[in-house]
């Protein structure tokens, strides 16, 4: 006699928070997207002039240049995401003293650290999508995406954690499902990503994304 193990509340609450996350790579994939269009196209960062058979009028083209300047602060913050990791160890290693001797610790003990990284992410999203526009300052933005990377990183690590502790045996597989589907997801979303900034503006379509992701944080 075969027997089938149907999955109970926990197998599906887990598989629900993990297509969840799907979701907030959407955020990520579009914030990635404005970047180009805020700081060359607006902007006019990487601008270039290229004379053309009329010596009355220029064609302007764009490329990347200093434009890529713009992800510093990015980048920043992934530094600081990966100097608070001792933290997410530290807050692991609390749960391990709480668990009873012969149990596992909860895979929920991983998501410690996706809390803070779900508050600071959506006010780094705000800031930048009020401040993105050319009669601010072009530093206002690069450090509002400073909490974006950090917060980023720290929810990105946390999920990744929380799959491996969950799947244990399948986290290979899980991980690899997980890859393909945010593989899709950065596929598809720049296809109308430009369209969504440009119908709605940069200062609304920055504050819908921020919308999305508190959203996403508060479920």
């Amino acid at each position: 006699m075969t027997y089938i193990r149907c999955p109970d509340l926990r197998d599906i609450i887990r598989e629900l928070l993990i297509d969840h996350c799907e979701t907030f790579e959407l955020t990520v994939q579009l914030f990635f997207t404005a970047f180009p269009l805020i700081f060359q196209e607006t902007r006019g960062w990487s601008r270039t002039s290229t004379p053309t058979t009329s010596q009355a009028q220029a064609q302007l083209t764009y490329t990347a240049g200093i434009g890529g300047l713009a992800f510093l602060g990015i980048g920043i913050g992934l530094i600081l995401g990966v100097a608070l990791t001792p933290l997410q160890n530290y807050y692991y290693e609390q749960a391990r003293a709480k668990t009873p001797a012969g149990e596992s610790v909860p895979p929920e003990a991983r998501l410690q650290v996706c809390c803070i990284g779900a508050v600071i992410l959506p006010i780094g999203l705000f800031v930048f999508a009020w401040t993105c526009t050319p009669n601010v300052h072009w530093v206002v933005p690069i450090l509002a995406s400073v909490p974006f990377g950090c917060g980023f990183l720290l929810i990105f690590t946390a999920i990744n954690n929380y799959i491996i502790d969950s799947y244990t045996l399948y986290a290979a597989s899980a991980l690899a499902a997980n890859a393909v589907q945010r593989s899709i997801l950065g596929t598809i979303f720049p296809l109308f990503s430009v369209k969504l900034y440009k119908g709605l503006g940069l200062n609304w379509a920055g504050t819908r994304k921020r919308s999305h992701t508190l959203h996403q944080a508060n479920r």
